[in-house]
């Protein structure tokens, strides 16, 4: 069965996958970035080795504690506390853990001071790698009974978009399908679709879609673009104008941009582009299982288009024919 981290912020308990490895800082390029400003750009990473599993500090500015005591490196167990920050984790901890028990002194503290805090910060995880998603969409099938993954409705509504995906037999029609399920899934605002050509230097718009009449004034921050595109990794923004990494993403006063969903379309390494999903509602306030949601229809849309020749490699052909 897949690991887990559990995760204790001002706004409640959240849980990651954990599979061999995981980096931990502020920086968006870590595996779990936590938006903290006693954590470090590159904080701690925790990895398996042998049969065992340790974390380490990266030469962080507040260090890293387990179970209470400050640590370099150790070793660490199912349900170990480990502490970054003022942000609590828990190692693979049992489905029915106490966790107010299961805190040390430092631990109580923190826990004491969050929960009486009048200042909420958004949900600080929004990070994740391909193979994080992937690990939790096998979860869900392994072991559906310990699992939060949907809602019937959610369910429900995911197997009508991929059916209706499925019937599309027109790449055009693939794309704005896929958007159009996206949003109406996700309760979006706007978004848009991108392909990408093999190098990544070259982008193109293949769907674009808005509740209103906004679609051709949609921005997306360089922050997101590095992530999504460079680093092949997917991102859940509950709350842009408190999180300082993605601020820019209101762009121009043009929008009102509370929250956002960004994901690859990948399948193994074959990489096509990316889905983007915004919401102005300050209600919406998108979180990991949106992120799920939003990756599942990607998987399944990267599945449909291996096949199919892309809008870049009929521009390849072209070219190569015109020679």
């Amino acid at each position: 069965m897949a690991k887990k981290l559990r995760i204790i912020n001002p706004d409640g308990l959240m849980e990651v996958p954990f599979d061999q490895q995981t980096t931990i800082g502020r920086d968006v390029y870590n595996s779990l970035t936590l938006q903290d400003p006693e954590i470090s750009r590159s904080h701690a990473i925790i990895f398996d080795q042998g049969e065992e599993t340790f974390v380490k500090d990266l030469n962080s500015r507040n260090g890293v504690y387990v179970n209470g005591d400050k640590v370099n490196e150790q070793v660490v167990h199912e349900g170990d506390e480990i502490i970054v920050g003022s942000v609590i984790i828990f190692f693979n901890p049992e489905a029915d853990m106490d966790v107010e028990r299961s805190l040390s002194r430092r631990g109580e503290f923190l826990y004491e001071k969050q929960i009486n805090s009048d200042s909420k910060i958004a949900q600080p995880v929004t990070v994740f790698t391909t193979e994080q998603m992937d690990s939790a969409i096998e979860g869900l099938y392994e072991s559906p009974a310990n699992t939060s993954f949907f809602t019937l409705t959610n369910a429900l509504d995911l197997l009508r978009a991929h059916m209706e995906m499925s019937r599309q037999a027109d790449t055009t029609d693939l794309f704005r399908v896929t958007l159009r399920r996206a949003l109406k899934s996700m309760g979006g605002t706007r978004g848009v679709i991108m392909e990408s050509d093999s190098t990544k230097e070259k982008l193109k718009v293949r769907s674009i879609r808005a509740m209103d009449d906004s679609s051709s004034e949609i921005e997306i921050a360089q922050q997101v673009l590095r992530v999504v595109l460079r680093a092949e990794r997917c991102v859940v923004c509950p709350d842009v104008r408190n999180d300082p990494r993605f601020s820019k993403i209101v762009g121009k006063g043009r929008h009102a941009v509370q929250g956002f969903v960004a994901c690859p379309i990948m399948a193994g390494t074959n990489y096509f582009g990316f889905i983007y999903v915004e919401t102005e509602s300050k209600e919406m306030r998108y979180d990991y299982v949106d992120l799920r949601s939003l990756y599942f229809m990607a998987s399944h849309m990267a599945a449909l288009l291996q096949p199919r020749p892309t809008h870049f490699e009929h521009e390849a052909e072209a070219m190569a024919s015109q020679h």
